[in-house]
């Protein structure tokens, strides 16, 4: 009664709304495709440019002999283009010139050309055909009657592209007929072309992403504000007109620039579901109430994970960045790369701690909790602690003031108490930072050993007291608060205090906070073990 209604109201809305923003996207899609013609405009205007400085050269087709200098001068002079070719009626290459009169220009045409060159007689023929279509092209736009569309095509001059390939570089050549039948052609340079079709493009597009690919589909030349993914399909692409009909134009955008509109029927939908669900309130309380403990524990629990996944993240995209770095950058004389390595090495030791009380935490939650005690001092473990430490709370601004006084050996499990130590400086890092020092003290007496660390921090409220040891608990619940954490470095210490039989605790303190942690070890005597 419940399930079905709801299912087919929530059904029929959602085609409604898919079917309103499918039509709102087939209009981007249009809208786009306008703005990518203006786009290609753009490049047709750099190419014209190359086409009006060949036609405006009448010296490449006058009469009178072929004169090499002359084409080497037309070429230095004009830096759109490369290098000259001129064939007669039969195809046969006049210039450039025989080999003992090239120059390296004109050598280096020739190689990139050999392709081009294999077969002149079909060039001539394609490069005719291709002219006459392009006359014909014209004259019918111009919309003149029969008779003077064949004056207007005998007198048009037969000009045109040709493409070919050198590799995978893509050459263009613009040739012209000549009165005497000759056919004049100067290769365009291919890189300044590049960039004056990316001068005349646009700087920016806000909220959205334009491409021009070349016809490996490799981008040329990209702009614009939004980022697509590597795998996004365009919102609307376009081919170029010849010579340039192998390369593209493409745009991205954002979903939310078509979806916008629906989110009125996604409220008008919601609005409408959300009266018929008042009807089921009086249901849900009362199962909320039989499962209050379930939830309350279930939350719990993807908290921990959350918070868990939260902390691990940051670590591990620092290693990442920092080991980038290092593998181009290090070097022996490098103070930079060896402060990004420090800071690797940071990271990499505060993930270890925070996998280190995630599975302390799950072990005792099993009841598979240890200790391997065995001889040591007390002070090695925390001086070693507060080495690896140091730096860290150094960045802070946190003073570390050592007092130990538990040197003797005696039986201690010093993965344990390092735990410990690390977990209580931390929590000073994330806490207590702003108090500028942090005193740890040792002494040993009758087989217990104390551990004090007091901070200046802003201090624990006494009836919060016990709850900080207690997993999961926060003094604040803001997900926005600049100290994050698990919420089980405390409770971790408690445990593995309780397990050397002694106990974790917050002391009074007139500033900050003191924890002091007692642990049961027994002295031994020299060469004993255990």
């Amino acid at each position: 009664m419940v399930a079905v209604p709801l299912g087919l109201m929530s059904l029929a809305g959602v085609r409604l709304v898919n079917r309103e923003e499918r039509l709102l996207r087939q209009s981007f899609e249009e809208l786009t495709i306008a703005q990518l013609s203006d786009l290609a405009h753009s490049v047709r205007v750099a190419l014209d440019e190359r086409e009006r400085r060949f036609t405006e050269a009448p010296e490449l087709l006058a009469a009178g002999g072929l004169a090499s200098e002359r084409l080497r001068n037309f070429v230095r002079r004009e830096p759109f283009f490369r290098a000259a070719l001129v064939l007669d009626r039969e195809g046969h290459v006049l210039y450039p010139p025989p080999a003992d009169e090239r120059t390296a220009q004109e050598l280096s045409f020739l190689l990139r050309a050999r392709s081009l060159l294999a077969d002149r007689s079909a060039l001539l023929a394609d490069a005719d055909a291709q002219a006459e279509q392009e006359r014909g092209t014209l004259a019918t736009n111009r919309g003149p009657s029969k008779r003077s569309l064949s004056s207007a095509s005998a007198t048009m001059p037969a000009r045109g592209w040709q493409v070919w390939y050198d590799g995978t570089d893509l050459n263009l050549l613009l040739w012209q007929r000549a009165p005497d039948g000759r056919a004049v052609g100067i290769e365009v340079d291919r890189p300044r072309l590049l960039a004056d079709i990316i001068g005349r493009l646009p700087d920016a597009a806000a909220s959205r992403s334009f491409a021009l690919l070349d016809a490996r589909g490799e981008v040329l030349h990209r702009w614009g504000e939004y980022r697509p993914r590597p795998d996004e399909p365009p919102v609307a692409r376009l081919a170029l007109a010849r010579p340039l009909a192998a390369w593209q134009l493409v745009a991205y955008a954002p979903a939310r620039l078509w979806s916008r509109t629906g989110l009125g029927l996604w409220a008008a939908l919601a609005t409408a579901l959300g009266a018929f669900t008042l009807a089921l309130v009086g249901l849900a309380i009362f199962l909320h109430r039989e499962h209050t403990r379930g939830l309350r524990l279930a939350e719990q629990r993807v908290s921990f994970v959350n918070r868990v996944s939260h902390e691990l993240k940051t670590p591990l995209t620092n290693i990442r960045l920092y080991a980038e770095l290092l593998e181009d950058r290090l070097d022996d004389t490098d103070e930079e790369a060896r402060r990004h390595i420090q800071i690797v090495v940071a990271e990499g030791q505060r993930l270890g701690r925070l996998i280190d009380n995630v599975l302390t935490f799950g072990r005792h939650q099993r009841g598979a909790l240890r200790l391997r005690a065995s001889r040591g001092s007390v002070d090695a473990v925390v001086s070693r602690a507060v080495e690896r430490l140091g730096p860290v709370l150094a960045a802070k601004g946190v003073r570390i003031d050592l007092r130990a006084n538990a040197a003797a050996p005696v039986l201690v499990d010093s993965d344990a108490l390092t735990q410990i130590i690390e977990n209580l400086l931390s929590n000073v890092e994330k806490y207590a930072a702003t108090g500028g020092v942090v005193t740890i003290t040792t002494r040993q007496a009758g087989g217990c050993t104390t551990l004090a660390v007091a901070d200046r921090g802003p201090g624990i409220p006494a009836k919060a007291r016990e709850r900080v040891f207690e997993p999961f608990e926060r003094l604040g619940d803001q997900v926005t608060e600049a100290a994050q954490g698990t919420g089980i470095g405390l409770a971790v210490v408690r445990e593995l205090a309780r397990l050397h039989g002694g106990q974790a605790l917050v002391r009074d303190a007139a500033v900050g906070a003191t924890f002091e942690v007692t642990l049961h070890t027994p002295p031994t005597p020299p060469g004993s073990e255990s």
